[in-house]
């Protein structure tokens, strides 16, 4: 390989790292993409600012209510506080699960102050 076609080669690697590293900076990582048609999408009646941040607060409060999905991971889906996580939970009077994980972990908490 000559030196041309190596400093081409590291060129070539370097933009599609850059690339990369720019689309990873403005779009979040997916791990699940659900399709929702269009119609449906017009129908919902949320301004368009919220409307992805309020569909995963739904579906994390929804799958959380049905204990699909622990409290730490309903807020992480949710994006949101675990104190936000939890006062939304009460506006829509889902109980907390409250097992001996939760419990270890606020001991483990107590304990650290």
């Amino acid at each position: 390989m000559t030196k041309k076609e190596s400093i081409s080669e590291a060129a070539a690697s370097y933009d599609t790292a850059d690339r990369a590293r720019e689309t990873s900076k403005t779009q979040p990582s997916a791990g699940l993409y659900l399709p929702v048609p269009d119609s449906v999408v017009q129908a919902i009646r949320l301004p368009e600012k919220r409307l992805q941040s309020d569909l995963l607060l739904e579906l994390a409060v929804a799958l959380y209510a049905q204990d699909v999905l622990p409290f730490g991971k309903a807020r992480e889906l949710a994006r949101i506080t675990a104190r936000e996580f939890a006062q939304a939970l009460g506006r829509r009077g889902v109980t907390r699960h409250y097992g001996p994980e939760e419990v270890q972990d606020d001991l483990a908490y107590a304990r650290r102050k």
